[in-house]
């Protein structure tokens, strides 16, 4: 899921041509929006919280935030590659055994 804060953010930088918001924007779309009114980090801090999933982010302040309120936290580390957070592994309670 993505929060609508994060996919409104997005539209605004594509409109001002920033650099990879249109592929940003593109990936967005693919996935279900969780409608709320919190902005920004906030909003993928609760999301990430009230799903017990992971957050994706290049951003280290929000992903020591994170790591340190126990919500997973994947980052890129290569090309193609996705790293998890420091030993936290989100877990879903309507996850079976």
């Amino acid at each position: 899921m993505v929060p609508s804060s994060v996919v409104r953010e997005l539209h605004r930088l594509e409109r001002r041509r920033v650099k990879g918001a249109r592929g940003a924007l593109a990936l967005a779309r693919k996935y279900e929006t969780y409608d709320t009114d919190l902005e920004g980090d906030a909003a993928m801090e609760t999301l990430g919280r009230e799903l017990q999933g992971w957050v994706v982010t290049l951003d280290r302040e929000l992903r020591a935030r994170l790591e340190s309120n126990d919500v997973g936290v994947l980052y890129p580390c290569g090309r193609q590659r996705l790293c998890p957070s420091r030993g936290i592994i989100p877990t879903r309670r309507d996850a079976g055994p």
